[in-house]
């Protein structure tokens, strides 16, 4: 199965999950099989993102990396969780470059920092807001009276996959700010204590233990109130937490990774119901579509018909 047909499958369970969600008591094959709409809705989906696959064959995702295509059909609202995951995170760590006197991160460093962090806030709360009203239209659609356009499913079809594509820009804008934070907080911790706290513990001044002891609330995600200088710093603890922190970035940049794969292959799909946007892609790919019979000649012969 290629990716666009393994997306074209995704969907197709997603708008059957999200319309017994929408109506329960109803029954999965009762979509398929007798509701009118919702097997019009369902193919034509189906049929809309197939259309898009390329002439030239692309590599399908390995079977380890197919699991990003089950993000296409994810609601926003989960992806959104993830964002906020992620500024949070990013918030933290950001406060602690602030804080600690021996880190180079002025107002400057901060303040565009948590501009970028809500800009994109913005934009990934707009676009899971577009998922979930797509959505919300496509199972009304489904259950409709009158037979369902195909050309709106397509039209629907198009913006679903832009509001992805917008959220997952986003997220993986998220993920790789929370990364360089992540690496400057752990580098810059560790190069403190390596330096400082492991041969002169005794000399370091009063701020730059709270720093240490804040750098450990973080590492920790252990709330310590008030944050006071550490009677005594457990170094096993510590490097525990650093540690913990290190494993995460590196999963992170694994998401990552995987995301940017998806957002390319998503790119590619965008673009392509863009140049299409204007045909009917509602049909299964390769079916020709009927057309009626042209009518009789008429024969004009060349005596006698000409004009004068």
């Amino acid at each position: 199965m290629n990716n666009y047909a393994q997306a074209a499958a995704e969907m197709k369970e997603m708008l059957i999950s999200e319309y017994l969600k929408k109506n329960p008591g109803s029954k999965r094959n009762e979509i398929t099989t007798k509701l009118v709409n919702g097997r019009v809705v369902i193919e034509t989906v189906s049929n809309v993102i197939c259309n898009c696959s390329p002439k030239n064959k692309k590599p399908a995702f390995s079977p380890k990396e197919s699991s990003l295509l089950k993000q296409l059909a994810a609601g926003g609202d989960e992806r959104y969780a993830a964002c906020l995951d992620s500024i949070g995170s990013s918030k933290k760590y950001t406060g602690w470059l602030h804080g600690a006197k021996f880190i180079p991160f002025g107002d400057a460093e901060k303040n565009e920092t948590l501009a970028f962090l809500a800009k994109k806030d913005e934009i990934s709360g707009k676009r899971s807001l577009d998922i979930l009203n797509v959505k919300k239209k496509l199972v009304q659609l489904m259950k409709a009276k009158v037979k369902a356009s195909k050309s709106m499913v397509q039209t629907m079809t198009m913006e679903y996959m832009q509001a992805v594509q917008g959220q997952l820009k986003a997220q993986g804008a998220f993920f790789n700010r929370e990364i360089d934070l992540g690496n400057s907080f752990t580098e810059n911790v560790e190069k403190f204590i390596k330096t400082n706290i492991r041969i002169a513990q005794p000399k370091l001044d009063k701020k730059s233990l709270i720093d240490i002891a804040k750098a450990y609330q973080v590492a920790s995600n252990e709330k310590i109130d008030p944050v006071d200088v550490p009677k005594k710093l457990d170094n096993k603890e510590f490097d525990k937490a650093i540690n913990n922190v290190k494993d995460k970035l590196d999963k992170l940049r694994v998401e990552f990774d995987a995301i940017e794969k998806l957002i390319k292959f998503m790119e590619e799909l965008v673009s392509e119901l863009m140049l299409s946007k204007d045909k009917d892609l509602s049909e299964p790919p390769g079916k020709e579509k009927k057309t009626g019979k042209s009518g009789p000649r008429m024969a004009f012969s060349s005596k006698g018909g000409r004009r004068r």
